[in-house]
């Protein structure tokens, strides 16, 4: 009776036991290779285990792993795997093709790397939803994490990697179970979160490898001292969490592919399980997944705090020092501008074939790409050179899915082009769905070169000496219509263009820049006046005006010491020095396109390493920075900009939806300057005085606020030294590491602020037609173009038809016969959004598979705290107006990041659709650096195209006619106009 008053009155530990197996695809060894000698046993284990028992439970993450098993099996071990994991017994968690690196990636690549799985789920196992988010091993978490999973339908967030003295504080606290509220992408950023007791393995005394392993053998009698120590083990971690229920991994890296050992690892917590729930009445044990535990913790509805920063930089205790997880922020940089530019190309060869063939295109290598060893560049050399040739794969993939729409959209023309003389074709393409004035620039040995856009006018153009690499460069401007294809044709010529005036000087200018150099080239100040925008008041109405702003800083290229730095840390052993560098050149440029400034050091103690910088002013409110660096052994460079006045300089860093600010934190040892790194996927802001200073790098890296008036970028690091982080090795580099940066100074206006980025983002392309007959395009030299003799006789140019430029079109693909399409209302006012020819359905969630639905009320504790550093905030906050009901169309709420179905069965063009074979290519060259063009010539894109007839709405309009002609030829004039366009209506609020 008194055990069953004390079951009754007091709590009973429940402890779910969770088996996994942590798979990264790559790491040590590449994909397929853990594929071959370990994932693939894993899966057919799993089968024989999970039937030889039906209580047994597993959890899974790694989509692309799954694929790879799938797709080499037959039907009856497709079907016992199909039944396991719609039975729930294998649990998949996470969802997305792999557990992506959160430092170096921003919302559109995190997003077409959950396409890459949760389509996969939908289509060979019928999931629509995944309720749990896994991320246990990035190095750290961002703010834009619980923003995205919640919009991404999941319910659940399972994070690890913070900082070791953070997470030893909150377990005191309570604090290990949270209401994570993410950066803001219009509503539904906050997700429940639980962060793992100690890491994701075993715990000791379950690990096989342990030493304080317990039940080594499965032997009865030494199972209650076993139970014992596992449940004092569980009631202390009970005190970190917000319920008597606790979860704990079962697993380890790649674990469960020896089946003799993965039977045993299941024998010995079953016996235990058997045990205590025989024996303990205050503790019970179930072999769960983790939906399950998070339902036992739901039904208990507690109080949970909530927290609003974000989990960087990342530090781990261990070999007797702080490590800081910050130099990966910039690590193997030409990996990461890969990484990149293959993303990029994939969302703009994704929306064309949507809007044009309603077909898709599968880009299973970028999202690879994403695993947090891969864009992370924490790999070793031959699994870099991997990611690099799987990269070029679905590049190459997204070059025959262009080629494909053009063949259909640059169809023959009634008119011929022609040309005096022999020319090549250049295709210009912008895939962002606004109007872009767009700097192009081509390489060239000579400066006879001339342009002619798509309408027969000869272009103005610029040659500029080229003191880096030699030759001319060749630059242009072009105003590219929304989501448009275009000719461009190049052709020799004599003195037929501009050829810049050049001069040795320190300063630059154009009607919006001045900038000035010191007489080491270093730049020290940065000078704008442009117009911008007052916002109205209670008392005054908006108002355009001509703003000055200038910086005044001091540039300067310094390095660190790189002997105890790996490729995870950055941990020097001591202070920056500033390199000595020797001024080799200083060449500044002037024209009607633009105007450069090139400057070439070498250095002092070895004139065969070189340095440069560019700088390309082009009358736009931004203007371009290049730098290139290289790194000797054991060394890490950055480029640090100093305040030259008594200003403070502010620092935020931007992770593709919001700005927060990073302030610095003294540290008097040296070796400790990583906890002031931060990384930078989208952008970095500094303010002095009431004046930003915007820079959109190309591709991310680290930045450092070095004091409270100074910062810096980390840009190269060559290091032979492990750092302990389970690598092995260091990451040799002896590339020149080339930064491209788009920068700008001004006010700090969130529209135009989210417009610059995106422009700069979205960058238009031009690509050299190298067969005309075949619509074959390059990604090298435009010399590449094929050499034409006869007239142009096809169409110059295509527009898709949406077009506004207050909302960003972040995809658009085909979904079960429409277009599925993700926008982002980056306004600071509400828009309803609609397409003219097209139904709009309700909004679903961002994985496209389920409509928005309510979420669990959790309840509220208050606000928690990072107690080591100064708490991240967003940097803006907006005044937002009130969504109002709207006639037609669905509402954006301010910042919203959304998605729709659009059914749009007929288009208004024709289109011939021709089948793709539904196989990826097999063929493997053995040269990893195999070109593009030899690439392009043997690879076949995998496009999914959809069986349902095409129809030309102009056809059916005319058919129409022929019996109502008389009454309706008005109507039918207005009404085929607006579907020629197609755009997108957006109605302020």
């Amino acid at each position: 009776m008194w055990k069953y008053f004390l079951l009754v009155c007091c709590s009973a530990l429940r402890l779910f036991i969770i088996p996994h197996s942590h798979c990264d695809p790559g790491w040590l060894e590449p994909v397929d290779w853990y594929y071959e000698n370990k994932v693939r046993n894993i899966f057919n284990n799993l089968i024989e285990l999970l039937q030889e028992n039906n209580q047994r439970k597993f959890a899974w993450s790694e989509i692309s792993f799954l694929k790879m098993w799938m797709d080499e099996q037959n039907i009856l071990k497709k079907n016992a795997l199909r039944s396991l994991i719609q039975s729930g017994r294998i649990e998949i968690v996470g969802g997305g093709f792999v557990q992506n690196d959160e430092a170096n990636t921003d919302f559109d690549m995190i997003i077409r790397q959950f396409d890459s799985g949760r389509d996969y789920l939908y289509q060979e196992f019928g999931i629509e939803n995944v309720k749990v988010g896994w991320q246990i091993d990035p190095f750290g978490h961002s703010a834009l994490t619980p923003s995205l999973w919640a919009k991404l339908g999941f319910e659940y967030l399972v994070i690890n990697r913070i900082s070791k003295p953070l997470k030893k504080i909150w377990r005191r606290k309570n604090n290990l179970e949270f209401l994570w509220e993410g950066s803001d992408l219009g509503s539904n950023n906050t997700i429940f979160t639980h962060i793992l007791y100690d890491h994701y393995d075993f715990p000791d005394i379950l690990h096989p490898l342990k030493k304080e392993l317990c039940l080594s053998t499965i032997d009865i009698a030494n199972v209650s001292e076993c139970a014992s120590k596992l449940y004092n083990l569980v009631n202390k971690q009970k005190h970190a969490y917000s319920t008597e229920n606790i979860m704990m991994l079962y697993g380890d890296d790649f674990y469960y592919h020896d089946l003799a050992e993965s039977k045993l690892l299941y024998q010995r917590i079953e016996l235990l399980r058997d045990y205590i729930n025989h024996y303990y009445w205050n503790f019970t044990i179930k072999i769960a997944t983790p939906s399950e535990y998070f339902e036992a913790v739901k039904a208990e509805s507690p109080e949970l705090p909530y927290f609003t920063s974000d989990f960087f930089p990342y530090m781990n205790y261990f070999n007797m020092k702080n490590n800081y997880w910050t130099g990966y922020y910039t690590t193997r940089p030409r990996l990461k501008n890969e990484v990149y530019f293959g993303h990029r190309l994939a969302r703009a060869a994704e929306i064309a074939m949507a809007f044009t063939s309603k077909s898709s295109l599968n880009s299973p290598q970028a999202s690879i790409s994403l695993h947090h060893d891969a864009i992370t560049g924490t790999c070793r050399d031959h699994v870099a050179a991997d990611y690099m040739y799987r990269l070029k794969k679905d590049i190459v993939n997204s070059i025959h899915a262009i080629e494909f729409v053009l063949k259909n959209v640059l169809t023959e023309a009634k008119n011929e082009f022609a040309l005096a003389v022999s020319y090549r074709v250049l295709i210009a393409y912008n895939p962002l769905n606004w109007e872009k004035d767009e700097l192009f620039s081509i390489k060239a040995e000579t400066n006879d070169i001339e342009i002619i856009n798509w309408k027969g006018k000869v272009v103005k153009s610029q040659a500029v000496k080229n003191v880096i690499d030699g030759g001319y460069i060749i630059y242009f401007k072009a105003k590219l219509p929304s989501l448009s294809f275009f000719t461009i044709f190049v052709r020799y010529c004599f003195a037929c263009t501009d050829l810049s005036a050049e001069y040795e000087g320190y300063s630059l200018a154009d009607k919006i820049y001045k900038l000035h150099f010191d007489q080491n080239g270093m730049l020290d100040f940065i000078f704008s006046k442009k117009l911008e925008i007052i916002p109205k008041t209670n008392n005054s109405h908006q108002k355009i005006k001509n703003k000055m702003h200038e910086f005044r800083l001091r540039q300067q290229i310094f390095a660190y010491k790189g002997e105890s730095s790996g490729a995870y840390i950055f941990h020097p052993t001591g202070y920056a020095e500033n390199l000595e560098l020797s001024l080799e050149q200083i060449m500044i440029s002037s024209g009607k396109v633009v105007q450069t400034a090139q400057i070439i050091w070498y250095r002092k103690d070895d004139k065969s390493k070189y340095f440069y910088q560019k700088f390309i002013l082009y009358d736009s409110e931004k203007f371009i920075w290049k730098i290139g660096v290289s790194a000797v052994q054991n060394e890490e460079i950055t480029v640090r900009f100093e305040s030259q006045d008594e200003n403070v300089i502010d620092i935020f860093t931007f992770n593709s939806a919001d700005l927060r600010q990073r302030e610095h934190i003294e540290e008097i040892y040296a070796s400790r300057v990583g906890k002031n790194m931060y990384p930078v996927p989208a952008g970095a802001v500094a303010k002095s005085k009431n004046s930003y200073l915007k820079f959109y790098p190309k591709f991310p890296l680290g930045i450092g606020v070095v004091s409270p008036k100074s910062f810096e970028f980390l840009l190269q690091r060559n290091l032979s030294n492990d750092d302990l982080c389970g690598l092995g090795v260091g990451v040799t580099d002896i590339t020149i590491a080339e930064h491209t940066m788009h920068v700008e100074l001004g006010n700090l206006i969130h529209e135009e602020f989210w417009r610059n980025y995106l422009n700069a983002k979205t960058e238009s392309y031009l690509f050299p037609l190298k067969d005309a007959g075949k619509y074959a395009l390059s990604l090298e030299d435009w010399e590449e173009a094929e050499v034409l003799n006869e007239p142009w006789k096809k169409k110059t140019e295509f527009y898709m038809g949406f077009e506004d430029n207050r909302v960003y079109l972040s995809s658009a693909v085909i979904k079960d016969s429409e277009i599925f399409m993700r926008v982002l209302n980056f306004n600071s006012v509400g828009i309803g959004f609609d397409v003219i020819g097209g139904k709009v359905s309700n909004k679903t969630n961002l994985a496209g598979y389920q409509a928005l639905n309510e979420t669990h009320n959790w309840k509220n504790s208050g606000e928690m705290f990072d107690e080591f550093k100064n708490i991240s905030q967003p940097a803006i906050k907006m005044q937002t107006k009130q969504i109002m009901t709207l006639d037609s169309g669905q509402a954006l709420k301010p910042m919203e990041l959304a998605a729709f179905y659009i059914d749009i069965n007929k288009f208004p063009y024709e289109r011939k659709i021709h089948e793709k074979s539904n196989k990826e290519f097999s063929a493997r060259p053995n040269d990893i650096t195999k070109p593009y063009r030899e690439l392009l010539e043997h690879e076949i894109v995998y496009i999914e195209t959809s069986n349902k007839p095409q129809y030309n709405i102009l056809h059916l309009s005319f058919i129409f006619l022929i019996f109502f002609a008389p009454a309706y030829t008005v109507l039918f004039y207005h009404f085929k106009t607006a579907l020629s366009k197609r755009k997108i209506n957006l109605y302020t609020i």
